[in-house]
């Protein structure tokens, strides 16, 4: 029985050099096994059954005790690891006699011309039957050559075409139909499924993607001890900052504090799944604003550690609004918003409760100056 829904796959990134220039290609190969496989046979005289752990993958027209019939087979494959908005160069579907034996052994024979079609409607591994089939489209339909040999294995077979169709329509698309081309006797083609005891005959398809590997590149500006970094990378899909200082972001367009002035090695790896890039650059922080600051002009945070609430506390007196701007440790926003005063009043209370246990940055901003201040959440 087939429980597990993990995808099997193989990753291989392959560089071209073409007249220096770099292009990459991302190989993706695709051959579950009986745990995560989806295929079926279905037997026109066995109409009402289901054959979803069969070990054959048939295309058949035969005779069965002088009675004809037909044998078809389904075939899905996990598409969703290929990456959104990306060209595919080439899809190739390999499937391999299944060397087991009968009586008499399940050989290809005949005139055994066989289909590939696109499977245009949902369909059950496990209730799937002959009267139960999936619509299928002959839209870009393969048709593959009949066999030059008895246990012929068919390989790299050029689905690209109906691999693009089930990409750019997912909603009607649900794997292949594989069958006899004309189907009268006696004409089969006996290949195994992802059933087969032999992981090597499993369905294999193998799909060449045009992937353009990431350049990394940023720019920032600086605001007293705060820097603000700005993603100019191309083709990327995630970041990695180094602020050299100790501590690291995931964000794409992250704000760091600095506590100390001085310079800081800052280093960017922009990746995708073709590959990643690093690029590093030199920050200069310089404190512009008063760092020896006496009681009354620095913020004052009451308690500080905090639990649950603080009341806040400015210098001076008659400011119209505070801008507040709180950072956690890992310099991601976390509060943004303004207050406005209508007396002389410059306090006002936060609450924290919310908030995990860590040490955070809270960043005033007044007509009249810039200040920063540490606090810790208990």
């Amino acid at each position: 029985m087939k429980t597990s829904k993990n995808k099997s796959f193989t990753l291989i990134a392959i560089l071209i050099a073409i007249n220096f220039q770099i292009l990459s290609q991302v190989i993706i190969e695709i051959q579950p096994g009986p745990a995560e496989g989806k295929d079926a046979r279905v037997w026109s005289l066995d109409p009402h059954d289901n054959f979803g752990d069969h070990l054959y993958m048939k295309a058949n027209a035969w005779t069965w005790g002088g009675t004809f019939g037909i044998e078809r087979s389904f075939i899905e494959f996990d598409l969703s690891v290929i990456p959104p908005d990306t060209e595919i160069l080439e899809a190739e579907l390999s499937l391999f006699y299944h060397f087991l034996g009968g009586n008499p052994e399940q050989t290809h024979s005949g005139d055994n011309y066989t289909l590939l079609q696109r499977i245009i409607s949902p369909w059950d591994e496990y209730t799937v039957n002959w009267n139960s089939q999936p619509s299928i489209t002959s839209q870009n339909q393969v048709i593959i050559p009949p066999s030059t040999g008895p246990q012929q294995d068919y390989t790299n077979i050029d689905v690209t075409d109906l691999i693009n169709d089930m990409l750019n329509d997912p909603d009607n698309s649900h794997g292949f139909l594989f069958r006899i081309m004309t189907e009268e006797t006696y004409r089969r083609v006996a290949l195994a499924s992802s059933d087969h005891p032999e992981p090597s005959r499993w369905p294999k398809l193998i799909i060449t993607l045009d992937c353009d590997e990431p350049v990394a590149d940023f720019v920032y500006s600086v605001n007293n001890n705060f820097v603000e970094f700005t993603d100019s990378s191309l083709y990327a899909s995630s970041w990695t900052w180094d602020f050299g200082d100790g501590y690291y972001s995931t964000l794409q367009n992250p704000i760091h504090y600095y506590s100390e002035p001085g310079e800081y090695e800052v280093c960017l790896i922009a990746e995708n799944d073709c590959g990643s890039d690093t690029i590093c650059k030199t920050v200069r922080v310089a404190l512009t604003f008063i760092q020896d600051r006496q009681a009354n002009n620095s913020i004052k945070i009451i308690p500080n550690p905090v639990i649950n609430r603080a009341i806040i506390s400015l210098p001076g007196n008659n400011h119209t609004y505070a801008q507040i701007t709180i950072f956690n440790c890992f310099s991601k926003v976390v509060k943004n918003d303004k207050i406005f005063f209508n007396n002389s009043n410059s306090s006002f209370e936060l609450d924290f409760s919310l908030y995990a246990s860590g040490v955070y940055l809270l960043k005033i901003i007044t007509e009249d100056y810039s200040l920063t201040e540490k606090f810790i959440i208990k």
